[in-house]
C-alpha cells in the first residue's frame, strides 16, 4: 500500500510538472488515493526523501551464511569425536543434516534477516517425509529456534564454535 502511495505521489508531481491543468491534475491525483500524501515528497526537490516500507517476506534458494553451521542441543553434541551427538544439526546452504535424517530445502522463504520459514524433503531410517519448519536466530546468532509445525514442537539449539 505504501509503494501504490508512493506511486501515487510520484504521478501527482509529475502532472502538476507537465503544463497541464495544474491544479485539477493536482487534486484529481489527491483525491484518488486512499491515504492522505506525504507533503514531503512534493518539496523534495533532490529527491533525497524515500519512503519507508516494511521488509516484505521473499523467496530464497539457499540458507544465508548466518543459519549455517553446526547447532547443538546440548554441549556434548558440538564434540566431533563423538558417536552419540544425537541432538546435532548440520545446517547447510541447501540442506540439514540430524543424527538419523537430512533434509534437503524443496522451498524456502525469508521472513526477515534473522528468521526463515522452509519445507524439507527428509528421509532416514528406509522413511521419506516433508517438514515444515521455521528457523529464527535469536542472541545475536548464537541460538536458533528451530519450530516444526506437524508434529508440533520447539528446539532450541545452540552455535557450535568453529
Amino acid at each position: 500500500m505504501k509503494r501504490a502511495h508512493a506511486l501515487i505521489a510520484g504521478a501527482a508531481l509529475l502532472a502538476s510538472c507537465s503544463g497541464g491543468a495544474g491544479g485539477d491534475n493536482e487534486s484529481q491525483a489527491t483525491t484518488t488515493a486512499q491515504e492522505p500524501m506525504n507533503e514531503a515528497l512534493y518539496q523534495d526537490q533532490q529527491n533525497t526523501v524515500v519512503p519507508i516500507t516494511s521488509p516484505s517476506p521473499h523467496a530464497a534458494k539457499a540458507l544465508p551464511a548466518s543459519f549455517t553451521g553446526r547447532w547443538a542441543l546440548v554441549e556434548g553434541d558440538c564434540d566431533p569425536s563423538r558417536g552419540d551427538n544425537k541432538g546435532l544439526m548440520t545446517v547447510e546452504p541447501a540442506k540439514v543434516s540430524f543424527y538419523e535424517s537430512r533434509g534437503t530445502i524443496a522451498s524456502l522463504q525469508q521472513v526477515g534477516p534473522t528468521q526463515i520459514d522452509l519445507r524439507l524433503s527428509m528421509n532416514g531410517e528406509g522413511q521419506v517425509w516433508s517438514s515444515d519448519e521455521t528457523l529464527t536466530l535469536i542472541d545475536e546468532g548464537r541460538t536458533l529456534v528451530r519450530d516444526t509445525k506437524s508434529p508440533t514442537s520447539s528446539e532450541r539449539y545452540q552455535r557450535c564454535p568453529a
